[in-house]
């Protein structure tokens, strides 16, 4: 089932961040979202994660609030990682899921040797592989990943983009980012956005 946003307005103290936006989007496949810092796309992803609700307008497609009503499982990488710092990097990705195999998706994306180790002593590019383990364990229908491989190297960078791209294949992934060569690499679609209020160019 395809996401449709229509004629969505949404604002914060008084600065309209969409005004009359509408959108379609796929039921799976890549689409990544380019535009400059502040446009309004991170709201984007958080009236898409049910994280905001908008002020008008309505979506369709996205799991709602009513008992008993079914929805597609949502997994959200923000720009922060917002990892528990005192777990382990096995225990962040394991709390997810039960059905996950950690070890596994750590190997995947070159942290396995930190396994054991408390995310607060990683990196900053070893904590957001971490973050994007724990996403890829929840088994998602929907990824929004907003700036996903900021702070990877080029190499490691490319490693981890090689692992989400078949997700493409089973489900909606939704990458934020604002680098041009990210978006080639990856495939898909490609929507150029700007703004305030957030707007295709």
């Amino acid at each position: 089932m395809s996401i449709e946003l229509i004629s969505i307005h949404k604002s914060y103290d008084h600065q309209i961040i969409l005004k009359d936006f509408s959108l379609t989007l796929p039921d799976k496949g890549i689409v990544c979202l380019q535009g400059p810092s502040g446009s309004g796309k991170t709201t984007l992803l958080r009236l898409l994660a049910g994280l905001d609700a908008p002020d008008s307008g309505e979506i369709k497609g996205l799991p709602v609030s009513k008992a008993g009503a079914h929805g597609p499982k949502i997994a959200m990488v923000f720009q922060e990682d917002r990892l528990l710092p005192s777990f382990s990097a096995r225990r962040n990705i394991a709390i997810v899921s039960k059905e996950a195999d950690p070890d596994r998706l750590m190997e995947r994306l070159g942290i396995l040797d930190a396994a054991d180790k408390p995310v607060h002593a990683l990196s900053g590019g070893m904590q957001r592989r971490v973050a994007l383990a724990r996403a890829m364990a929840y088994g998602a229908d929907i990824y929004l990943l907003d700036e996903p491989f900021k702070g990877l190297d080029p190499a490691t960078k490319k490693r981890v983009m090689d692992q989400f791209k078949p997700l493409g294949e089973r489900a909606l992934v939704i990458v934020v980012t604002h680098d041009a060569a990210e978006a080639y690499y990856l495939g898909g679609t490609t929507i150029e956005l700007a703004g305030p209020p957030l707007h295709r160019k």
